[in-house]
């Protein structure tokens, strides 16, 4: 037996034992990494938030400031903490517009609705009750007169009831829910306090971070590993990228351009149903659908020919989209067809809900790319010689 083939055998039978001791320690191993993600959350959310807020910095400093500098020579000393500065003011300002602006709007939109909404569904009750009145009057049928509102505040009213207890039992029940949410959201509050102080360091020292990584890697893998590892880190940074920067401003066009229509057509809650469309709109294939249904639904509710005009105007909002906005801001940055990026939506959201369902995409278009430029090197390697051809 050779060298090689005991090193083969040697690991092999390794892989097996660490495989079998996992399976009858899952619980334990599970537990440990789930306690370890906790502990590198916030590195994480920093380390997102930095790649996230790295395309504005290097538009910054590597345009912007780089053009000024050829003009004025002080601007070439500041530009990097300069590009840093704008860049965090940027994205605070961001913050505080949907703190500050957006998000009282939405609370009044949303309370309005919770006070209107009783009105509301005696208003779509009544016109129910009509139309199942009209069906069975026109085709002889008998269906029930209840609506669907009725069975659905049936139950309500049941789970109401069979819940029973008194102040006690809904202090001991409400309490520990109270305070386990407060822990969450201080937990939350902490990861991105964290995170933010991260990502500076992350963005300020990206290029030396970077450096020291890739020494670290060529000096412990072999040579022909650590150039592929560069070259699929290299294509993972450039689908991810492209389309995390193109889904976002998408959906922000998306967003302005379906609450401006909205207002012009004097339709119900433009501001709120036009954060639910831009929200779902960076969910590939299916975020149109995921945010016009119930946004339908609530027009529905108020207004049946609203609910028909939205309808018809989100159809023609997704077609320009579909076709002028996305192709001018994705270009063909991804690299899949249609058909791929359905499944890549539909696998990921199946493992990893709806974070599997936006960078399902970009996942699956690095691997895509991967397997075919494989498969294209051994097509080639295996193109027969003229030696090989059959002789006529």
């Amino acid at each position: 037996m050779n060298k090689k083939t005991f090193s083969g055998i040697f690991w092999l039978i390794t892989f097996g034992i660490l495989l079998v001791f996992a399976l009858f320690h899952l619980k334990e191993i599970w537990g440990f990494v789930s306690a370890f993600a906790n502990i590198i959350m916030p590195f994480l959310y920093g380390f997102g938030l930095a790649y996230l807020l790295k395309f504005p910095y290097e538009l910054l400093r590597k345009k912007i400031f780089k053009k000024m500098g050829s003009k004025h020579k002080f601007w070439l000393k500041f530009k990097k903490p300069l590009s840093l500065i704008i860049t965090y003011i940027f994205a605070f300002g961001i913050v505080a517009f949907f703190l500050g602006i957006l998000i009282p709007q939405l609370q009044v939109n949303i309370q309005r609705l919770a006070d209107n909404f009783s009105g509301y569904a005696n208003q779509f009750m009544q016109t129910e009750r009509l139309i199942i009145e009209l069906i069975n009057t026109s085709l002889g049928t008998s269906l029930d007169n209840k609506t669907i509102l009725d069975s659905l505040l049936d139950n309500i009213l049941n789970q109401k009831n069979s819940s029973g207890g008194g102040v006690n039992d809904f202090i001991n029940q409400i309490f520990p829910q109270v305070w386990e949410g407060t822990k969450a959201v201080l937990g939350e509050v902490y990861n991105w306090v964290i995170a933010i102080i991260v990502s500076v360091y992350f963005l300020a020292s990206k290029e030396q971070l970077c450096l020291i990584t890739r020494n670290f890697f060529s000096a412990y893998l072999p040579q022909k590993a650590f150039a592929k590892a560069e070259e699929i880190l290299s294509l993972a940074n450039n689908k991810f990228g492209k389309y995390l920067v193109g889904q976002l401003t998408d959906a922000a066009i998306v967003g302005v351009v379906c609450y401006v229509g909205m207002s012009i057509f004097g339709f119900e809650y433009p501001l709120l149903i036009s954060f639910i469309i831009a929200f779902t709109n960076i969910i590939p294939f299916f975020g149109p659908f995921i945010g016009g249904i119930p946004s339908a639904f609530l027009l529905l509710l108020i207004n049946p020919w609203h609910c028909l005009f939205f309808i018809i105007f989100m159809v023609v909002l997704q077609q320009i989209d579909g076709n002028i906005i996305y192709p001018r801001i994705m270009g063909n940055s991804i690299g899949i067809s249609g058909i791929w990026v359905l499944f890549s939506v539909i696998l990921g959201g199946s493992l990893f809900q709806l974070p599997g369902m936006v960078l399902g995409v970009p996942c699956f278009a690095v691997i895509y790319t991967l397997v075919g430029q494989n498969v294209k090197q051994r097509l080639g390697k295996n193109k027969p010689t003229k030696a090989d051809k059959p002789q006529e």
